[in-house]
């Protein structure tokens, strides 16, 4: 069996274990922005230059999606600078992954390989519709769970409801599917208990049905993908073919994995082979929303043929903020109030390296103040104006700084804003809560280009593109629109649409433009690039709607994150042609517009993904979740409260059913289904159901730790932490980690 190969240069730092290796299995347990440059990037490109890859072979990166393009060009830098041809890696999705390895099952059976793949949002779609048909035909028993209340409170209640219904079937889809359970499979085994539980019977419906709608479609949804391609692997000739293409298997987000994907990389890897495991471990942020569990990644690095390091912190970030956030891993591991919950929620070990520390010029702790509230204010409004007035103080003070506001849900980052709103000079800020200005300013430009397309003889559709085209940025407006903007719009009906588009010399279009939109000289090559691309984009409308966003967006959009967000809408897009293959270029303008103010569509990417950077002087304003991967030289983090960040099993949890008391439908389902899973029976239905709510109360509270560390460490200079009395309208207390934060920081800055 292969062993773990590395060089005796290990003291202090753990960067000379990583740049030695050369095989085995490694876990790279990541501090916060310790990535620049890619430890995997890195890794690969040496591994190629040092000759570890054969002729034909290569590295297999895998990363999420937004990441692929960054690395990449991060590879070929390094090979670039090597002398190297860019060759002998691949870099790819977890999903892509797993088409490769059904393509190549198909190749050696001589079958045709193809897959109708839809993505997560048309999966979310399905199981609505599909959840939608079931509510209409079990209606009183669903109803009996609803309160007698109101009308408005009752139909609040049932919308709540609807949506948890469908989050059930959701969890429970494709927690049956990670656990390698067809629907009919799965209902057996709930079936041959004596009393199964209701909602367990319930997502089993739900994923039946989901089942049908797919088999409808001919397609299969990302877990069915995964497990495809995991049984694909059992042929030992496909895996044996595999692991020579890749002989080494380098993982980014490992945090992130589930149990089916951990399997399927471990097949593909078999004994003995290379495979390196990149995590955050405590940056996992999301894992009670999806089927991914942090503690695989652990439990990946307590494995004894696994060697575990940590690279040095490269972030410039003062000393006293990094001790806050290893003093809260450490709270957290070893004091919290509620014991079960020390083991949940960090590794501890994953804190600064002092070595790594002394390396840098790090700024020091007199440029660097940390305030934690020693009282509250009377609410959320009140906490909201009165920080906002700090930050724009401190931009004020600090015009070449970077500074934001971070909430742990959206509706508070809108009290923020409207106190912002109301200041009485104008304060430059970007509100971040549902959208970025790019994501807001691309999918104008392309509803705009949809609109236009739709009907080409619209001389209003052609002022509004123009329009968006110039404001956007993405095409140099005419000295005449630039003192007076939106005169185009009045300008253009006049034009002749025909000799805008189809000129026949230049010299028609510009004699007929000129005179209206008081147009000089140096304006002309920018009427020409706007007739160009418009006349190049009305050849293109027979193409499917995603095909042509991605042409559009191949003449647009030309930075990575840009090309990212156009990914993203094609792909929201290609999902509405399945599910509406009615709908024609005007419907998909319309679904482009309401993606303007939502992350809905976005959600898989991270601010710094979705291409906002933090800009000195504008203040950003957007929860704590969405902010990862971004860090400001200040940060207010607000609601640092007993409601936001809960610590015992008894306390008030905002995201359970206030109408449901002591019962959590998704967490219910989902536990009664491992067990039978495990070992084919439950325990009494009261005694199951108390110990399914206490687990999801210890893993929420858990979570919510790693959410403040997450905010913590978006700070590099300065950080507020501040609470209040009344979070909406309930009663709050500061969260336990704020109290126990801020009697530690007030001990080591207290004089000795």
């Amino acid at each position: 069996m292969m062993t773990n190969r590395h060089s005796s240069a290990n003291a202090g730092s753990d960067e000379p274990r990583i740049s030695s290796y050369t095989g085995g299995l490694l876990a790279i347990s990541a501090g916060v922005g310790s990535n620049n440059p890619h430890p995997l990037a890195s890794l690969a490109a040496r591994l190629i230059a040092d000759g570890h890859i054969a002729a034909q072979a290569e590295v297999l990166l895998l990363a999420p999606r937004p990441a692929i393009d960054d690395l990449t060009q991060q590879i070929e830098g390094l090979l670039v600078k090597r002398g190297l041809p860019l060759a002998g890696y691949h870099v790819c999705t977890l999903h892509q992954l797993a088409h490769s390895i059904l393509r190549q099952q198909a190749e050696q059976e001589g079958r045709r390989h193809h897959l109708v793949v839809i993505d997560e949002s048309e999966a979310q779609t399905i199981m609505r519709q599909v959840a939608e048909g079931w509510i209409a035909a079990h209606r009183p028993w669903w109803e009996s769970f609803l309160p007698m209340e109101g009308i408005r409170q009752r139909e609040q209640a049932e919308a709540r409801w609807q949506r948890e219904t469908v989050q059930l079937g959701r969890q429970i889809t494709r927690h049956c599917k990670h656990l390698r359970l067809g629907p009919d499979e799965a209902r057996n085994l709930a079936a041959a208990q004596p009393h199964p539980p209701e909602f367990l019977l319930l997502g089993l419906d739900l994923y039946a049905e989901y089942t049908l709608a797919l088999q409808a479609r001919r397609a299969l949804d990302f877990d069915d993908l995964l497990w495809q391609a995991l049984d694909a692997l059992q042929q030992p000739s496909l895996a044996a073919a595999l692991r020579q293409r890749w002989p080494y298997l380098l993982e980014d987000e490992a945090q992130a994995s589930s149990p089916l994907q951990e399997r399927l990389l471990q097949a593909l890897v078999g004994d003995g082979g290379n495979w390196v495991r990149l995590g955050h471990p405590n940056q996992a942020v999301n894992s009670t929303f999806t089927t991914a569990d942090p503690r695989q990644f652990a439990r990946f690095c307590e494995r004894a043929d696994v060697l575990e390091v940590a690279p040095p912190a490269s972030r410039n970030v003062a000393p006293s903020l990094v001790a806050l956030s290893d003093d809260l891993v450490q709270w957290a591991s070893e004091q919290h109030p509620e014991p079960a919950v020390r083991p949940l929620a960090f590794l501890a070990r994953s804190g600064s390296s002092p070595a790594a520390q002394a390396e840098q010029e790090w700024p020091t702790d007199a440029d660097s103040h940390v305030h934690i509230a020693t009282r509250p204010f009377a609410d959320v409004e009140t906490e909201a104006a009165s920080v906002a007035v700090w930050a724009v103080d401190y931009m004020r003070r600090h015009p070449d700084r970077t500074a934001a506001i971070l909430c742990p849900a959206q509706w508070q980052g809108a009290r923020v804003v409207e106190a912002l709103k109301a200041m009485p000079s104008p304060v430059p800020y970007d509100d971040l809560m549902r959208s970025t200005p790019l994501v807001q300013n691309m999918a104008r430009v392309l509803a705009a280009t949809c609109d236009y397309l739709s009907d080409p003889a619209s001389i209003a559709y052609l002022a509004e593109l123009y329009s968006a085209l110039t404001e956007g940025g993405y095409l140099h407006a005419p000295s005449r629109v630039r003192q007076e903007p939106g005169l185009q719009q009045l300008a253009l009906p006049e034009a002749s649409v025909y000799s805008m588009l189809f000129p026949r010399r230049m010299l028609d279009l510009w004699e007929s433009l000129a005179p209206m939109l008081q147009l000089q000289v140096e304006d002309m090559p920018s009427v020409q690039q706007f007739a160009t691309l418009v006349n190049r984009w009305t050849h293109l409308t027979d193409l499917p709607i995603d095909q042509l966003v991605t042409k559009i967006g191949g003449d647009l959009f030309k930075r990575r994150a840009e090309k990212a967000i156009c990914q993203t809408l094609a792909r929201d897009l290609r999902s509405m042609k399945r599910l509406h293959p009615a709908w024609r270029l005007p419907r998909y303008g319309e679904r482009l517009r309401q993606l303007l103010g939502t992350w809905h569509s976005f959600s898989t990417l991270s601010l710094a993904d979705a291409g906002y950077a933090p800009q000195p002087g504008r203040l950003a304003v957007t929860t704590i979740y969405k902010a990862r991967d971004l860090e400001w030289d200040a940060v207010y983090l607000i609601c640092v409260d007993s409601l936001e960040f809960p610590s015992s099993r008894e306390d008030t949890f905002r995201d359970e059913l206030y109408f449901l008391p002591g019962r959590a439908p998704v967490t219910e389902a989902i536990q009664a289904l491992e067990r039978l899973a495990a070992n084919g029976e439950l325990s009494p239905e009261e005694a199951e159901r108390e110990e399914a709510l206490h687990q999801a109360r210890l893993e929420y509270i858990a979570e919510r730790l790693r959410l403040l560390h997450l905010g913590i460490t978006r700070a590099r200079l300065d950080l507020s932490l501040t609470w209040s009395q009344l979070n909406g309208k309930r009663p709050v207390q500061p969260a336990e980690a704020l109290l126990a934060l801020r009697e530690t920081h007030l001990r080591e800055i207290s004089p000795r």
